[in-house]
């Protein structure tokens, strides 16, 4: 199974929600949103609701961030935080297993 981080939460929810990254496949979100409670996450949600996910079924995408502050993958980026300038998706691939077939 692939191993999804992602660097931008409107970006990535929509990704979720879109069906281009499986849920359960994503470790975590780095943020750039600075919410200190859960009542502050919520009041982001909604306003993302009202704008980045505005024309994306704003109820699924807000279902979905909460998922992820349920479960602890959101976390604030780090100083040092990664560009989305390539893409905001970090994946780590599984690896094929080599397969020994008996002869």
């Amino acid at each position: 199974m692939n191993e999804f981080t992602g660097l931008s939460l409107s970006f990535c929810v929509l990704d979720i929600v879109r069906g281009h990254v499986p849920l359960d496949q994503v470790i975590e979100i780095r943020t750039g949103c600075s919410a200190r409670n859960e009542a502050e996450w919520l009041a982001v949600f909604a306003c993302y609701g009202r704008t980045y996910w505005a024309d994306d079924n704003p109820q699924c995408c807000q279902l979905i961030a909460s998922t992820l502050l349920a479960t602890g993958r959101l976390t604030p980026r780090s100083e040092d935080h990664q560009t989305i300038k390539y893409g905001w998706w970090i994946v780590r691939f599984e690896r094929p297993r080599r397969l020994r077939i008996p002869t």
